[in-house]
């Protein structure tokens, strides 16, 4: 799969790419990028790619005419253009995009860019989250890297982005490694154990109270004919899990303080 950044700034593209997963997908072909400066299409001997917007507005907006020449053999692709104005992404639209063969990522900077071109090449807006950041860059890489890991080869193992949270629709459950006894915290009895099915299954109940307690929003969609959804609906059972749990597993997923919160569902 390909993915074009088209940007005023290389090089913060370009040093992202040699790190982590997506540096070993690039290396290991799984992945390519191209990063094209979009000062090689101004025309005047300043290479100006912005100019100041009609109608008073603050700061400036890219032109027209120079994003234009640099999409032109780019409208093939899918277009991206990271904006607070999109729809937020999510592992399910993370996962439909990955079925590109290339995406081309328009990276903004100062006031935004001219309405027009994301209305002549039908350019799809995506929110990284309700806030502002000084340009498109950090946000393509963002976007990108959620996209490439559902490439298939990019994870050495499928199962870590089957686990990975909203993957299920909700919150993973916590994890811990060695020690087992740290500043006092234990790790659960149960998840070294060694029964992978009663590790499974702990694990479940353990993501429904996570996502109840820091994103119970995620809790309104999950299909109630999936394993997960089922128990959800079985509110009866989740809250005599919880009731089993001690005091020191409690404390350690730090789901300490929500008998309330339980008693309210």
């Amino acid at each position: 799969m390909l993915f074009n950044f088209l940007t005023i700034f290389p090089e913060l593209i370009t040093e992202s790419l040699n790190y982590g997963v997506v540096g070993q997908a690039i290396k290991n072909k799984y992945i390519s990028c191209s990063v094209i400066q979009l000062r090689e299409f101004a025309s005047d001997k300043h290479r100006s790619v912005d100019d100041k917007p009609f109608g008073g507005f603050d700061g400036m907006l890219m032109k027209p005419e120079v994003l234009g020449k640099a999409l032109e053999a780019k409208r093939h692709t899918k277009i991206l253009f990271p904006s607070p104005q999109g729809k937020p992404l999510t592992q399910t639209k993370a996962k439909e995009l990955a079925a590109h063969d290339e995406i081309t990522f328009l990276c903004g900077r100062y006031a935004g860019i001219d309405q027009r071109i994301l209305v002549h090449y039908a350019i799809e807006e995506i929110s990284i989250g309700d806030y502002v950041v000084s340009g498109g860059e950090w946000p393509s890489l963002i976007i990108m890297d959620a996209v490439a890991r559902h490439i298939p080869g990019v994870l050495g193992n499928q199962v870590s982005l089957d686990a990975d949270s909203f993957s299920n629709g909700i919150l993973e459950s916590p994890a811990f490694t060695r020690p087992q006894v740290w500043n006092d915290l234990k790790v659960p009895e149960i998840i070294v154990g060694g029964d992978h099915a009663k590790i499974k299954n702990f694990n479940e109940w353990m993501s429904l109270l996570v996502t109840l307690k820091k994103r119970p929003d995620l809790l309104e969609n999950l299909d109630p004919k999936s394993p997960l959804g089922q128990k959800w609906q079985n509110k009866s059972k989740l809250k005599e899990f919880y009731n089993q749990l001690s005091i020191e597993d409690k404390k350690s997923c730090a789901l300490d303080t929500m008998e309330t919160l339980l008693n309210e569902i």
